[in-house]
């Protein structure tokens, strides 16, 4: 089961890469049926899903799923952030937490900062 996730997400970014997007959405989605917490794959998905017509609702999603599953993943922090700050409204004070989180995770990661906490209001919680 893990080759085949793992084959499956491997491919799927060989498609985003090449420009294939519809390829590379359908891939990750194989991925994501067989290991449905990968954070990778859903981070990357949400990341395509962000540049499709109508994908923000599902992009969002994608990307709260992959904070829950990895807490201390930055990017996916960062990618959330895209996603609401594109969505407006209401989202701009979330958007701007999860960057802000992102960031902490960052600097933590060159021993700048002891501990950093998910904002509950970002993490859906």
């Amino acid at each position: 089961m893990y080759v085949l996730f793992q084959v499956h997400y491997n491919l799927a970014k060989l498609s985003a890469d090449a420009g294939d997007v519809d390829s590379a959405v359908s891939l990750y989605r194989l991925s994501l049926l067989l290991h449905p917490d990968y954070e990778h794959a859903l981070n990357n998905l949400g990341n395509l899903r962000r540049s499709q017509p109508g994908g923000l609702p599902e992009a969002e999603e994608l990307l709260r799923r992959a904070t829950r599953v990895s807490p201390r993943f930055a990017a996916a922090w960062m990618n959330l952030g895209i996603v609401l700050a594109a969505r407006g409204g209401t989202h701009s004070g979330d958007a701007e937490d999860a960057y802000l989180t992102s960031l902490a995770l960052r600097l933590q990661g060159f021993c700048l900062l002891p501990s950093v906490s998910s904002n509950s209001r970002v993490s859906g919680n």
